[in-house]
């Protein structure tokens, strides 16, 4: 009794029997086709490593020449990383090592440079902790520089600026606000800022901002005619307020409404900042409720309005949708509270 008959079921009709002796057939037919070829490929391996061997007396037997072993066929399977991230990673490591020869390069030819530079008698004398005699004229009085129309007119020289810290740098900018310089030296003046803007406080960032944001509205400090000078200076002092981005976090109230205040007055900034910034301020209020007091509210709505206003960069303060568009939401409405809670307590 087979399994079939056992639990019901029929055995397999003669006739499909002899439906499916074709298929197998043809099934068989091809494993003998694949099995050959594979053979054929074989012999054809073996015979080429056979006549790279014939004449090397490593591979020379005694019972003649032999040939090189084939290795078996690997199994081939999908790779672990795909092509394009392949590509991705070996471009990324060409790139790092390309900018690493090129930072080494730069100092190397930059030691080179202050190796065979002499030393100044300034700074001499202040290794050597004595002082510097200034040179004399014929007559015996001190000898001054010789006076130049770029002396004259407040002109700092750039390799000057260089050698200047932060603090010496934002006061040499700020005292040339009151002379006439040209567009020439305030672009070095915005150059040098910028490389500095990571090396000073956040309000000394804000002062440096509201010094280029006044030289390109042409308030003071000499006129910027130039399309081409006005738009590298505001480069300059959008990228000053930018680098606060990341040490804004911890900064107080008082602090972000400086920022607001500056960006104002010096028109820089984006909407992406400005809802960075109310964001900031919104936390600052879940921290402490009272951070927002009446006083303090008019303040933060006074410089929200210049930055929306007509002459201003017309910054939304509600935002431009999206998720952003909500916390700004919440900030205005703590705000207007706020003001309105305290009108009995402003005075005119």
């Amino acid at each position: 009794v087979t399994m079939a008959e056992r639990f019901g079921h029929n055995a397999v009709p003669a006739e499909q029997e002899e439906d499916a002796s074709p298929l197998r057939a043809a099934r068989e037919a091809r494993r003998e086709r694949i099995r050959m070829l594979e053979q054929g490929l074989r012999t054809h391996d073996e015979d080429r490593a056979r006549e790279l061997g014939e004449g090397t007396v490593p591979l020379q037997w005694p019972g003649g020449p032999s040939f090189l072993a084939v290795a078996p066929p690997e199994p081939r399977g999908q790779g672990r990383l795909h092509i394009d991230k392949r590509l991705h990673l070996t471009s990324m490591h060409a790139s790092h090592k390309e900018a690493m020869r090129d930072l080494l390069i730069g100092n190397a030819v930059l030691g080179a440079e202050v190796g065979n530079r002499p030393p100044s008698p300034r700074t001499l004398a202040a290794l050597h902790g004595t002082s510097v005699v200034a040179p004399t004229s014929p007559t015996g009085a001190p000898r001054s520089a010789p006076s130049s129309p770029g002396r004259r007119r407040g002109y700092v020289h750039s390799s000057k600026l260089s050698a200047l810290d932060a603090e010496t740098l934002l006061r040499d900018a700020e005292g040339l606000l009151q002379v006439e310089v040209g567009e020439d030296q305030w672009c070095r003046v915005a150059a040098q800022l910028s490389t500095k803007a990571y090396d000073m406080e956040p309000l000394d960032v804000l002062r440096a901002v509201r010094v280029l944001g006044t030289v390109v509205l042409g308030q003071r400090g000499g006129t910027v005619s130039k399309a081409s000078a006005r738009k590298e200076i505001a480069r300059a002092a959008d990228h000053l307020i930018q680098s606060l981005t990341a040490r804004l976090q911890d900064e107080p109230l008082d602090v972000l409404l400086e920022v607001l205040e500056t960006m104002s007055d010096a028109r820089v900034g984006s909407q992406q900042y400005l809802d960075m910034l109310m964001a900031l301020i919104l936390a600052r209020h879940h921290r402490d409720c009272q951070a927002l007091r009446s006083d303090v509210a008019l303040r933060l709505a006074t410089a929200l309005g210049r930055l929306a206003g007509p002459g201003g960069l017309r910054l939304r303060p509600k935002g431009v949708g999206g998720p952003q568009t909500t916390t700004s939401c919440k900030l205005m409405d703590v705000l207007q509270q706020r003001i309105v809670g305290g009108l009995g307590t402003f005075s005119g």
